[in-house]
């Protein structure tokens, strides 16, 4: 799993380089490692489970935050961190400390999950961060507000790209299955979509169980701005977030 990561890792870092093509190949084949690792795994689990392999434990990933900042957390920031959580099996939570270097107070905001989850999602959420900020440059000038509206646009159109990959990355999995002529492929295969699913109830069950766990992102304010949230969804759609088993990302199911 390490080797895994760290590959991804190396690949989102790529992923920020300012050749346009360089960085969309590397997402997008970052991306693809993410989608047919999650199912691979997901499927060796259903297999080995005779030799009852322990599960990955659930924690408060506190070794690698998701971003820090001085007062509130920018609306878009959080969306972008729920998206993330969500398409991986995890939940974003913040925390004020104190950052003693520093001598002053920041919010910080981590990863609830299995630790590999949660690698992924923290190194998704620095490039797609990056790109949005990249973005959102082209715009200068065009003032606060606007801004964050655009950035919320881009993080609302990449979360619906998202949740549409996941619904046809799994039917295009299970007619797969289907279609082999095995004739337990499409049992393991609807039971291993059925144990990453199992995964999000046990990371709610997880956070239910903690006294000191509660949905609170002190997210800063955003006033509307109609256009600058449309332009945002117009610039989300043109970021790259690579291709899975099957077709690019958003081309539709």
């Amino acid at each position: 799993m390490e080797k895994i990561i760290d590959k991804i890792r190396k690949l989102l870092a790529l992923a920020k380089s300012d050749n346009v093509n360089e960085a969309a190949a590397a997402a997008a084949r970052a991306q693809a490692i993410i989608d047919n690792h999650k199912i691979d795994l997901a499927l060796l689990q259903e297999e080995e489970q005779h030799e009852e392999q322990p599960e990955e434990p659930v924690r408060r990933c506190l070794d690698f935050p998701l971003f820090a900042v001085a007062r509130r957390i920018p609306a878009w920031k959080w969306d972008l961190a729920w998206s993330l959580c969500d398409a991986n099996q995890c939940r974003p939570w913040s925390s004020t400390e104190y950052d003693e270097a520093e001598e002053k107070y920041a919010r910080v905001c981590y990863v609830i999950g299995r630790t590999g989850d949660a690698q992924t999602v923290q190194y998704l959420h620095q490039y797609l961060a990056h790109e949005i900020d990249r973005l959102a440059k082209t715009h200068s000038g065009k003032g606060r507000t606007w801004l964050n509206n655009f950035r919320l646009g881009a993080v609302s159109e990449i979360e619906r790209r998202l949740k549409l990959k996941k619904r046809y990355d799994r039917k295009a999995l299970t007619r797969s299955a289907a279609e082999s002529g095995d004739s337990t492929a499409l049992v393991k295969m609807e039971s291993a979509l059925a144990r990453i699913e199992a995964q999000d109830k046990m990371v709610d069950k997880w956070m239910e169980a903690q006294d000191d766990m509660k949905y609170s992102s002190n997210s800063s304010d955003v006033y509307h701005d109609p256009d600058g949230f449309e332009q945002g969804r117009t610039a989300g759609a043109s970021v790259s977030l690579g291709a899975g088993k099957t077709r690019a990302l958003g081309t539709g199911s």
